[in-house]
C-alpha cells in the first residue's frame, strides 16, 4: 500500500475516494496525524499508483467538477452491486445440493442396525444363557473365536471358510453406551453432510469400502503392530468419512464444506493417543481408525469430481 497524497477537508477527501472507486482503484483514507482537517489517501495496489496520481492532479485543479459531485452516489451504487454479487456467489457455492432435513436413508439404516445389533448382543457381553446375544457376537466378529483357536490363531480363518460378511459386520456391534453414542453422533453428522452430496448409492459404496479396508487392517495385522481380530464398532467408518470430507473439501471447496478445525484437532489427537498407549485400558481399534481415515482420504482424492454431474443437473 502506497501513500498517494493529502486532501484538505473530509468532504472533498470522500468525493475523491469515491471517484477512484468508480474507476475501480482500491483506496484507504485516514485522518492525518494533526488537528487539521486533512486526510491522507492511500492506494492499496502499487500498480494503480500512477493513474491515481494523475486523477489527484485533475481533482485538485478542479474539485468542483460535476463528475466529482456525483462520485459518491455512483460509488455507492457500484459497491452495493458488488456486495450483492458476492452474496449471490456465496449462495451459489453449494447451489443444487439438497438440504437434508431428516436423516438420509443409508445413514439412518446404519444407525438403526448399530443400535439393534448392539442391544441384542448385550453390548458385546452376553450372559451365559443369552443364546441370541452370543450368536450375534460370534457371527459379527472379524473371526469366530473357535475358528481362531483351531487354526493356530489365524485371524483370517473365518474368511477362508467363505464367511465374507465378516469384512463388514464388526462395525455394527459396540461395547458400551458411550461407545455407541459417540460413534452414532459422528456418523449422523457426517452422513447428513455427505450422503445428500454424494447420493445414497455412492455414499453406501464409500462406507462399504472404508469398512472393508479398515477392518482388514485392524483384524489382519499381528498384535505387535496394534492388530487385534476381536474388535467392534463403526469408528473406523467414522474416521473414513471424516478423512473423505477433509481431503475432498480441500481439493473441491465448491462441492463440500471443510470440517471444523476443532474436529480435525480432536480426531487427530484421539488417533495419536491410541498409538501412544494412553487409551490401552479401553482397547481402542487404532488400526481401524488409521485405516479408515487413510482409505477415506484416498477416496476423497479419487472422487474429487464426484457429484459434479448431479450438481449440474440440479442447477437452473
Amino acid at each position: 500500500m502506497r501513500m498517494l497524497g493529502t486532501i484538505e477537508g473530509q468532504g472533498r477527501a470522500e468525493q475523491f475516494v469515491a471517484h477512484l472507486t468508480t474507476l475501480e482503484i482500491a483506496t484507504q483514507v485516514e485522518k492525518s496525524n494533526d488537528d487539521t482537517d486533512r486526510w491522507d489517501i492511500w492506494i492499496r495496489d502499487e500498480d494503480e499508483l500512477t493513474p491515481a496520481k494523475a486523477e489527484l492532479v485533475l481533482f485538485l485543479a478542479n474539485p468542483e467538477d460535476p463528475r466529482y459531485q456525483q462520485a459518491l452516489k455512483k460509488a455507492q451504487v457500484m459497491l452495493e452491486a458488488k456486495q450483492q454479487k458476492q452474496e449471490a456467489a456465496v449462495k451459489n457455492i453449494y447451489r443444487g445440493i439438497p438440504t437434508q432435513r431428516g436423516m438420509p436413508p443409508i445413514t439412518l439404516a446404519l444407525s438403526i442396525i448399530c443400535i439393534l445389533m448392539t442391544f441384542l448382543a448385550s453390548f458385546g457381553k452376553p450372559a451365559s444363557n443369552d443364546t441370541l446375544g452370543k450368536t450375534i457376537l460370534q457371527q459379527t466378529g472379524f473371526v469366530e473365536e473357535r475358528d481362531f483357536r483351531e487354526s493356530s490363531e489365524d485371524p483370517f480363518a473365518s474368511l477362508k471358510l467363505g464367511e465374507y460378511w465378516r469384512l463388514v459386520s464388526p462395525i455394527f456391534v459396540h461395547g458400551d453406551i458411550i461407545h455407541l453414542g459417540m460413534n452414532l453422533i459422528m456418523l449422523v453428522q457426517l452422513g447428513r453432510l455427505l450422503e445428500p452430496r454424494e447420493g445414497s448409492t455412492r455414499f453406501g459404496l464409500i462406507v462399504l469400502v472404508i469398512a472393508i479396508l479398515s477392518n482388514l487392517l485392524q483384524g489382519g495385522m499381528p498384535e505387535k503392530y496394534w492388530g487385534y481380530p476381536f474388535f467392534y464398532g463403526i469408528s473406523g467408518v467414522v474416521y473414513g468419512l471424516f478423512g473423505y470430507q477433509w481431503i475432498k473439501s480441500t481439493l473441491r471447496p465448491d462441492l463440500i464444506p471443510p470440517p471444523p478445525s476443532m474436529l480435525v484437532i480432536f480426531m487427530l489427537i484421539w488417533l495419536g493417543a491410541g498409538f501412544t498407549g494412553a487409551l490401552e485400558s479401553i482397547r481402542v481399534a487404532n488400526l481401524a481408525h488409521l485405516g479408515g481415515m487413510l482409505s477415506g482420504m484416498g477416496l476423497g482424492w479419487v472422487g474429487q469430481s464426484w457429484g459434479l454431474r448431479a450438481r449440474a443437473k440440479r442447477a437452473p
